[in-house]
């Protein structure tokens, strides 16, 4: 419900926008038949769509969660193509207002234009392949938070110089390997996973175990930075 209502708040913010710009051009230019007057105002009207358009993706956070990340770049993104696009209508209005359209003008924006709509693909295709990633597989294991949660809790149970070296393992593994399928499917991890596991249910953890368990997170976080 509170989607929708900020939703319908988003739109009426576009709606009295429009309705403005249109009544300000009505203001300005009441005679309708003035060369290219009204495509600069359906342009304007155009710019208005887009920018409400960036804003959108604020009040759809919560349905998207994992995609909130692009959110305010595609903002700013919007933002500054249609603050340049206004720019250059201004910019050529007087000379327009003489001799009509104007060809540097059109080529300007169909330029910036070209430029906004390649970036805003490579943003979303981005966004796409991490999401991709983010979906996790059901033969995933563990994510590592929650294999750094088991040591955490098993520390207590080994001789301090021991407990040391398990606190710098489930660090490591907490914040050098991220939760994403590429990690919880490696076999590497799974092994890791399998090894810390069975150590710890027997009780088995030794400093020299505890540096073998160490390389081993560091060979994983190797080979998922080269996938």
């Amino acid at each position: 419900m509170k989607i929708k209502s900020t939703l319908s708040i988003l739109f009426l913010s576009y709606l009295v926008s429009a309705l403005a710009i249109l009544g300000i051009a009505f203001v300005i230019c009441p005679d309708t038949y003035i060369s290219g007057f009204w495509y600069r105002v359906l342009w304007t009207e155009i710019l208005n769509i887009l920018f409400w358009y960036g804003c959108s993706g604020w009040f759809k956070q919560s349905l998207e969660q994992n995609r909130f990340a692009l959110v305010p770049v595609n903002s700013m993104l919007t933002f500054v193509y249609c603050a340049i696009s206004l720019m250059l209508v201004f910019s050529f209005y007087q000379t327009e207002k003489l001799n009509g359209l104007n060809d540097w003008h059109m080529i300007l924006q169909i330029v910036i234009f070209a430029i906004y709509g390649l970036l805003l693909l490579r943003l979303q295709l981005a966004g796409h392949f991490a999401d991709k990633d983010l979906v996790i597989q059901p033969d995933a294991d563990i994510s590592p938070l929650d294999l750094a949660h088991r040591i955490k809790i098993r520390e207590s149970d080994y001789p301090k110089n021991v407990c040391v070296a398990l606190k710098q393992l489930r660090e490591k593994i907490a914040y050098s390997l991220q939760n994403t399928n590429k990690i919880r499917t490696n076999p590497e991890y799974k092994e890791l996973v399998k090894s810390i596991n069975d150590k710890l249910d027997k009780r088995k953890m030794t400093t020299d175990i505890v540096k073998q368990l160490n390389s081993q997170v560091e060979i994983i976080q190797h080979q998922t930075k080269r996938q």
